[in-house]
This record gives structure tokens, sequence and C-alpha cells, in this order.
């Protein structure tokens, strides 16, 4: 019996390293900018982009883009793509393509929790601007990030 209590001791002090987990990166202002300008060429095709060498724009768990259809009779198109930092393979964000039944295309960069106030007044001043342009967007993107 005693040998028992040794052994799990010394599994849960082994396997301590296994759940220790890094601490995540915030996206700073800076690659907040410089990401905003990536492009995927092909969003039916492309489910994961290097950018860089640097970033990786990979398709939100190989989720299909969401097709929504507004009061207004319109669809609308929304893809999601985790911005990974390649160094420590780190998500640092959501990449949000919308593209209206036209085929004009928006972007906005939703950054991850850690990010600071700056980036995240950015993201809102960005989103805000898209939905005077493009009204609903704002209700549609929630609506998208809420699933």
């Amino acid at each position: 019996m005693r040998n028992s209590f040794v052994a799990a001791g010394l599994f849960l002090l082994g396997s301590g390293g296994a759940l220790a987990q890094t601490n995540p990166r915030p996206l700073t202002l800076d690659e907040y900018q410089k990401a905003k300008g990536f492009q995927i060429k092909d969003l039916d095709t492309e489910s994961y982009v290097k950018f860089e060498n640097a970033y990786i724009l990979d398709r939100y768990e190989a989720r299909k883009p969401y097709f929504i259809t507004g009061d207004d009779g319109l669809k609308k198109r929304i893809d999601l793509y985790k911005l990974v930092a390649k160094t420590g393979m780190q998500e640092i964000g959501t990449m949000i393509f919308y593209t209206t039944e036209k085929g004009k295309r928006y972007q906005a960069l939703l950054p991850d929790f850690t990010a600071d106030g700056k980036v995240w007044e950015k993201y809102f001043e960005d989103i805000h601007a898209i939905d005077k342009q493009e009204p609903n967007f704002v209700l549609k993107l929630s609506y998208v990030l809420s699933k």
C-alpha cells in the first residue's frame, strides 16, 4: 500500500511539467497594424497561410465560412482565421474576413484577451469604421463570434 502512495506521488510530481503551460503572448499594437494588411487570396481554398516567416493565418478550427442573411435579404460571408505567432506557436488573435454579396471584403483583427488596452481600442475603432460603411457589420460579427 505504501508503495502505491509513493508511486502515485512520484507520478504527480513528474507530470507537473507536462501540466505547465507557457504564458500567452499578447498581440502588440505594431503587430496589430501589420497583421491587418495580411491578405488571403482565395478564402475557399487557403486554410493555412504564412506571412513574413513570423505569422500564420490558420482557418479557425477548420470551420467552413458562416453565411448570414440579414433583414435586407442580402447574404454576407464571414471567415475566421487564427493569427498565430510562429515563434512559440501562440495564438495572438483572430482575423475576420467579411465579404458582401457584391464581393467587397472587409477585414478586422480581434486581439486575444492578453492584448494591451491600446490594441483593443484600435480594434473597436476599426470595427466601428467598418460598421459605418457596412450597416449591421458589428451585429453580424457578434452573432458569429458567439457561436
